[in-house]
């Protein structure tokens, strides 16, 4: 990654492109041509547009910098070891178009006919799967109204409808 100054993330690097940095993008098609299926697995400190990786690939999992026991949590969530339970905490791009992205985003920033780019992202804040299913119900709001500088309580019931045990962010 670089950090500070020299890479791809972090404090100081902004980025001319949303493009797998290098030939890695070109790995990536390649490993895609080959007709195996491809779990993409990207350790990065943002998001990157992934081409045609997006549909064509078995499944990706987003890791941010994980540390020293992230390489240990990819292989259990790839091995089935272990049930993911993450969301993304941004948006990523289906392309550089599409930026900024963001989940508070006004009606102009969605898909229009106003202009000829689709700013609807390959994956939005918040998505994440998981080896099971969860149910939600029972939503109480416990106002009508939020005020902007102010704060509103919600309460759910989050039920385990699958085979496995898991975990489900509320986001």
């Amino acid at each position: 990654a670089g950090l500070f100054g020299r890479g791809t993330s972090g404090e100081g690097c902004d980025a001319e492109s949303l493009e797998l940095p290098g030939a890695q993008q070109q790995l990536l098609d390649a490993l895609l041509d080959s007709g195996t299926p491809v779990v993409t697995v990207l350790l990065a400190g943002r998001p990157y547009a992934l081409g045609r990786a997006v549909a064509e690939s078995a499944a990706i999992v987003q890791s941010f910098f994980p540390g020293e026991e992230g390489t240990r949590a990819i292989a259990g969530v790839l091995s089935g070891r272990t049930n993911p339970s993450g969301r993304l905490p941004v948006s990523v791009p289906r392309g550089a178009g599409a930026q900024p992205s963001t989940y508070l985003g006004a009606r102009l920033a969605q898909a229009s006919e106003v202009s000829n780019i689709d700013p609807t992202p390959a994956f939005g804040f918040g998505h994440g799967l998981s080896y099971t299913t969860f149910a939600w119900g029972d939503l109480e709001v416990g106002t009508g109204q939020a005020p902007t500088d102010g704060e509103f309580t919600l309460a759910l019931t989050v039920r385990n409808t699958g085979d496995r045990a898991g975990t489900e962010v509320v986001q």
